[in-house]
C-alpha cells in the first residue's frame, strides 16, 4: 500500500526517497491481503539502510508455480541487481516439480549476476514444524529442515541473530537467535534435494553433520523480534499497524539493502557490477582476518545447531560489518 511507504517515510524523516515502484504480473491480487506486513517490512528495511534506492515491488499470483514466473520476469527486465525475498516454504512439503522450475530461474539470476538473499525460515532447524500433517492441528512435522528458497544454491540464504547495541546505536555483540519455549529462531541446516555448491567451503562448513548436501544459512542478519525493526503497514482486518517487527524476513533485506551500498560504491569507483556475490563472500571470508568484514557469532544457535567459529548452521558466515566488508568486495572486483 503506496501510504504506508509514505507515512513511513514522515515518521522517520526519510525525504529523500522515490516511490516504490510496482510491477504486477498478470493475475496478481488486487486487493490488500494477509501478507501485507511482511511486503512492508521488505520494503522499509530496504528503505532504512539505503533510503535513495529505486525500489522495485515485483507481485505475482501465489499458485503452485511459485517464484518461477516472477524470477523470469526480473531476469528479462535486467533492472534489479539485488533481490530480496522474505517468501518461502520447508523444503519437505515443497513441490519437487515446483522446486525444480524454480531452480532453472534461480539458476539463470545467479548466472546473469542478480544476487537474491532469501529469508532462512523462523522456526530454527525445524522449518517444517508448522506443516499440519493431519487433521490433528498438533500433530506437526517436527524433523530437521531447511526453508526453500533459502536452501537453493543460486541464492544468499540468511539466517537471524539477536542484536545488542548500546543507546546511541552502536554494535555491542550478537548471538544466534533462537527461542527455546516459543519455538522460534533462525532457520539452517542441510538441505534434502540441493548439492552443496564447491564455492561452499571454509572454516566451519567440512563438520561432523555435512552429507554433500547445500548447507544454510550463508550468512546472518538482526531477527530477533526483541531488536527488530519498526515496520507502518494496514492490515485486510486490523487497519494502520505500526510496530517493531523480526524475523530472518528482516534480516534478508537487511542484507540486501546492505549490498545495495556496496553496490553503490562499487559504481563510484568503477566496477559496473557486483556479480554473483554468495562465492565471493566465501572466498573474502577466507582470504581476511577472522572478524575483519564479518562479526563471527559464536553464541546462542537455531534450537538444534549451536554457532561457533567460522562458519555454522545457526549465523553462517556470520553478519556483515558493512562498511569493511564492502571495501572488500569493491578491492576483489576492481582491474
Amino acid at each position: 500500500t503506496p501510504s504506508d511507504v509514505e507515512l513511513w517515510d514522515q515518521n522517520f524523516g526519510n525525504t529523500g526517497g522515490l516511490p516504490v515502484e510496482l510491477i504486477r504480473l498478470p493475475g496478481s491480487p488486487t486487493e490488500i491481503g494477509d501478507g501485507a506486513g511482511e511486503v512492508a517490512l521488505d520494503i522499509q528495511v530496504i528503505r532504512g539502510i539505503a533510503p535513495k534506492a529505486q525500489i522495485l515491488n515485483y507481485e505475482g499470483p501465489n499458485t503452485s508455480d511459485g517464484f518461477a514466473p516472477i524470477l523470469a520476469r526480473i531476469v528479462a527486465d535486467g533492472r534489479a541487481k539485488i533481490v530480496s525475498i522474505s517468501w518461502g516454504l520447508c523444503e519437505n512439503w515443497t513441490s519437487v516439480t515446483s522446486m525444480s522450475a524454480e531452480q532453472v530461474e534461480f539458476a539463470a539470476a545467479f548466472a546473469a549476476g542478480i544476487n537474491i538473499f532469501s529469508a532462512s525460515g523462523d522456526d530454527g532447524a525445524y522449518d517444517c514444524r508448522r506443516v499440519e500433517i493431519s487433521d490433528n492441528p498438533f500433530e506437526r512435522d517436527l524433523s530437521p529442515g531447511t526453508d526453500w528458497p533459502a536452501s537453493s544454491p543460486s541464492v544468499v540464504g540468511v539466517g537471524g541473530t539477536f542484536l545488542t547495541m548500546r543507546e546511541d546505536g552502536t554494535y555491542v555483540d550478537e548471538a544466534g537467535w533462537e527461542e527455546p519455549l516459543g519455538g522460534a529462531g533462525g532457520g539452517g541446516g542441510l538441505s534434502r534435494y540441493q548439492a552443496r555448491p564447491e564455492w561452499q567451503v571454509g572454516l566451519g562448513v567440512d563438520n561432523a553433520s555435512s552429507n554433500g548436501m547445500r548447507q544454510v544459512p550463508d550468512v546472518a542478519g538482526p531477527a530477533d523480534p526483541t531488536s527488530g525493526f519498526v515496520v507502518t503497514y494496514t492490515d485486510f482486518e486490523l487497519g494502520l499497524v505500526s510496530g517493531q517487527v523480526g524475523g530472518t524476513s528482516a534480516a534478508a533485506p537487511f542484507w540486501a539493502a546492505s549490498m545495495l551500498l556496496t553496490q553503490q560504491l562499487a559504481q563510484r569507483e568503477g566496477v559496473t557490477a557486483l556479480g554473483p556475490l554468495g562465492p565471493l563472500l566465501y572466498q573474502l571470508a577466507a582470504e581476511q582476518p577472522q572478524g575483519a568484514i564479518f562479526h563471527d557469532i559464536v553464541r546462542g544457535g537455531n534450537l538444534l545447531y549451536s554457532a561457533g567459529p567460522g562458519w555454522d548452521y545457526s549465523t553462517g558466515l556470520g553478519t556483515p560489518r558493512v562498511a569493511p566488508l564492502a571495501r572488500a568486495i569493491v578491492d576483489a572486483l576492481k582491474p
